[in-house]
């Protein structure tokens, strides 16, 4: 759980600092020039790829005229528009040869900047896409971290470009820690906070201190942690920001605090905290549904004013037809999307009511009962958190695939029908289908991401095959060797079973330095034995109860819910086995 909570704070803040360091405060408008009578034409109702085109053009232009001033900032404009576009590899043309021209005239700040927008590129490809092979994720992280330090150490002497090294350190310093290197995370965290600190960028001071909180999560110094959120959640709650960054700011503070008082023993806080977080979750979920609705309608608007405009030049009659019975039918469309948006979103405002009222109706519960509260008290505490925790992924998975997810197939299908039925294919029609086709696959994703496909398609045995195949690198290798075969058991069973082995793993890569691991399945007598050991430095089991992450302490509360035993052995240096068995729960 330490993981999953390092990782959504460092990408929020990342997020935030790339989102706001565009180093246009407004674009350049894009132009094209009139060889005739040398006139510049503003093209400001035009559509994207008309302006990428006129701007392209107009580069070669400069270009060819040797004018280093247009070009530098065509260059960046261009370069600009990839990275938002997530055309990585083009937007680094564009922003290296821009940096040389930079150079070439002695700009300073102009260099900083492109230092930023490169170290930009390579930053989002890295947290993005996991996919990669571990070499090119280490080759990404390393290029990321040369250009911040660049930012920093080349320009350390320079004056106005305080606001781009404050930011340069706050994501280096996430970068770090993403990479386990707590020193160097901490070194720059506490720079970023001081640079932001003496020129006044509030945002960057918040979302250094952020990244500084999670940085005493991850060495167990909870109570330094719990001081900065409570600053910078007060400070969130009357800071001046876009809603949308503001709430998702606040989400996060009260997720992050809510587990720092969990780890401090403070449960009353820790449920508090969880309820407060849960409320801005669910408004964020509702800010986001708003921000598609409008991004549907705009790019809707935007497709009928080019087809409308076409129209009138043309003047014939029967393309307007044609058009007109376009337009009805990606209203059609556009109105049914909205509908199951709408639907959804009251669905879910529903759905967090419900989860009020039974986190209300918990805590009343539990306040009757506290005088009398003991370890087994504690442990059912435990285990109600962990099943809500996978409760509501699954729900939330099992919602996007069967809803989100059938509503946009069936909409595609719909429109395979209407292009069948035009004599032409207008493609404005096919951009729609693939905007439904790419919507549709990041639901997938989403929901793959949720709760293991695998896991839940072919059972314990394939996800645990899948898992260790994942998490093997060329430092630590995973095996899984099952003595004999595993069928499927019941689905809550097996989510235990298989999260539980998961969060060993982690502990392994996280904490063991191991070369090797190994998982081993048995079952006898109606139980399931499971045996994770590597061969990293070990530790005392005598303070077992003070470790990080999630805890064994909570892994044992599960194991003793589902009336099984757990056992660990480990010594410094002799490696880590960590053996339990449990009733076997049938399907």
């Amino acid at each position: 759980m330490a993981k999953i909570f390092t990782l959504v704070t460092i990408y929020l803040m990342l997020f935030e600092l790339v989102a706001s360091d565009s180093i246009f405060s407004s674009y350049y408008p894009l132009v094209l020039q009139d060889s005739i009578a040398q006139r510049k034409i503003v093209l400001k109702k035009e559509s994207p790829t008309v302006l990428l085109e006129a701007a392209l053009k107009q580069y070669d232009l400069y270009k060819k005229n040797s004018d280093s001033d247009s070009q530098v900032r065509i260059a960046e404009e261009i370069g600009e528009y990839f990275r938002l576009n997530n055309e990585t590899a083009n937007a680094l043309k564009y922003f290296k040869e821009a940096y040389q021209l930079r150079r070439r005239a002695r700009d300073t700040l102009g260099m900083a900047r492109l230092q930023m927008l490169m170290g930009n590129c390579y930053t989002a490809d890295y947290y993005n896409d996991e996919s990669l092979p571990d070499t090119v994720q280490d080759r990404l992280l390393n290029v990321s971290k040369y250009h911040f330090n660049k930012i920093v150490k080349d320009f350390k002497n320079f004056k106005g470009i305080d606001s781009l090294k404050g930011r340069a350190h706050s994501i280096l310093s996430g970068l770090y820690s993403y990479s386990n290197d707590f020193d160097k995370a901490k070194e720059h965290s506490k720079k970023a906070i001081d640079i932001c600190t003496k020129s006044g960028d509030r945002s960057g001071l918040l979302a250094a201190k952020s990244n500084l909180g999670v940085i005493y999560i991850s060495e167990g110094n909870y109570k330094k942690a719990e001081e900065i959120y409570l600053q910078n959640l007060k400070a969130y709650k009357s800071i001046e920001m876009d809603s949308t960054a503001r709430t998702n700011n606040i989400y996060t503070t009260t997720l992050n605090l809510s587990y720092v008082y969990e780890k401090l023993g403070d449960f009353k806080n820790a449920y508090k905290y969880s309820e407060e977080s849960f409320d801005y979750y669910f408004d964020a979920r509702e800010l986001e549904q708003k921000k598609q609705l409008n991004e549907i309608e705009a790019r809707f608007n935007v497709e009928r004013t080019e087809k409308e405009a076409a129209l009138q030049i043309a003047e014939q009659a029967n393309k307007k037809a044609q058009f007109q019975r376009w337009t009805t039918v990606l209203s059609i469309v556009l109105m049914a999307v909205i509908a199951a948006l709408y639907f959804l979103s009251r669905s879910a405002i529903s759905e967090r009511q419900n989860f009020k009222l039974k986190l209300t109706q918990q805590a009343l519960d539990r306040q009757q009962e506290l005088a009398s509260l003991q370890s087994e008290n504690q442990l059912k505490v435990i285990n109600a958190t962990l099943d809500g925790r996978e409760n509501e992924r699954k729900a939330i998975a099992q919602t996007l695939h069967d809803s989100v997810s059938s509503l946009l197939s069936s909409a595609n299908l719909h429109m395979q029908v209407v292009k069948q039925k035009l004599s032409d294919n207008p493609e404005e029609l096919q951009k729609a289908q693939g905007i439904i086709s790419e919507a549709s696959g990041k639901i997938r994703d989403l929901s793959h991401r949720l709760i293991s496909s695998v896991l839940m398609k072919f059972g314990l045995e394939s996800a645990l095959t899948d898992i260790c195949e994942k998490y093997s690198n060329s430092r630590l290798e995973f095996t899984f060797d099952n003595k004999t075969a595993i069928p499927r058991f019941e689905e809550s069973f097996e989510v235990k079973v298989y999260n539980m082995i998961e969060e060993m793993m982690n502990n392994i890569i996280k904490h063991s330095e191991a070369t090797k691991a190994m998982i081993n399945l048995t079952m006898l007598n109606d139980k399931l034995f499971v045996t994770v050991h590597d061969n990293g430095k070990g530790f005392d089991t005598s303070i077992l109860e003070n470790r990080g992450g999630i805890g064994l302490g909570q892994i044992q509360a599960r194991i003793k819910q589902l009336k099984g035993e757990l056992k660990v052995s480990s010594g410094n240096n002799r490696g880590t086995t960590i053996n339990f068995w449990v009733p076997i729960q049938e399907k």
